[in-house]
């Protein structure tokens, strides 16, 4: 159905069936986002981005949905190699080991982990045995149901890293897997998510954050900070905004256009080497 398709359908009875089958829809696509891992602030934008739609073509929305436009109080800590230790340290389970090794070494969103398959990673050996690696991300990606997934939020075509002790992890998952479709990770993003918080919770570093909006990031530490401790770290490797963060984070626009030619995968490699002792967590 186009959007014209659906003005028109709100338009035919303001007070009748088919406006409210309207703002049913409105409401089930919302919901989708929000099982589908997107942040509850994300959704609110999409929420009133929708509203404005209808608005503009002077059809009113009645309903109200449960995702507000509301302040947040986002946390700009920063975690150190340290503090990610205990993390680990703290999680007993190796695929949650995993996830917060991955996220700290590779910055990636929490949704694009869900994503991922062993038959995804190309493996670089280096001659001092350790074995670095590259997954490639398109524009559209699926989770292991088939459906759009939330995790390439840029939609950009690009390239990302993946740490020696990350692939370490990852080879030892992969001994144990069963998976028929060879999925690395088994647990929803909102396993993945509780994984980290309660790990933070364990090691004693987690503080509740106050927030009004419910349900996301209502703790200081949760997955999506992870970018910044990445970031954090190549700073500290000295490896430089042109060389390759933005593109390995899919941050730009640029990650699908000039990036994309731009960066090879021996660069990728040298710069995840160069910021190597900055990069490992592992007790």
């Amino acid at each position: 159905m186009s959007a014209v398709d659906f003005i028109l359908l709100a338009r035919k009875t303001p007070v009748g069936e088919p406006q409210f089958k309207i703002e049913q829809m409105i409401i089930d696509f919302l919901d989708y986002r929000y099982n589908s891992g997107r942040q509850t602030s994300t959704v609110a934008n999409e929420a009133n981005v929708i509203q404005i739609f209808f608005g503009t073509n002077n059809v009113q929305i009645k309903r109200q949905t449960k995702y507000r436009l509301e302040p947040t109080i986002e946390s700009k800590r920063v975690l150190t190699q340290k503090e990610v230790k205990k993390m680990i340290r703290a999680t007993e389970k190796l695929e949650e080991k995993a996830i917060i090794c991955f996220l700290a070494q590779t910055g990636q969103r929490i949704g694009v982990l869900a994503t991922l398959r062993f038959d995804m990673i190309h493996r670089h050996p280096q001659r001092n045995r350790k074995v670095f690696g590259l997954i490639e991300i398109g524009p559209e990606i699926a989770d292991h149901n088939g459906r759009p997934a939330s995790g390439n939020k840029a939609r950009a075509h690009y390239v990302f890293g993946v740490h020696w002790q990350s692939m370490r992890l990852l080879d030892r998952m992969r001994a144990n897997a069963d998976d028929k479709e060879g999925r690395i990770w088994l647990m929803g993003v909102r396993q993945m998510e509780n994984a980290v918080t309660n790990a933070a919770k364990r090691a004693g570093i987690q503080k509740s954050k106050p927030t009004r909006i419910p349900g996301r990031n209502k703790f200081e530490i949760h997955p999506h900070v992870f970018r910044r401790v990445w970031m954090a770290r190549m700073d500290d490797a000295e490896v430089t905004r042109e060389y390759i963060r933005d593109y390995q984070i899919g941050h730009t626009i640029r990650s699908k256009t000039y990036y994309w030619g731009t960066f090879t995968d021996d660069k990728i490699i040298e710069a995840m080497k160069k910021a190597d002792r900055h990069l490992r967590v592992l007790p």
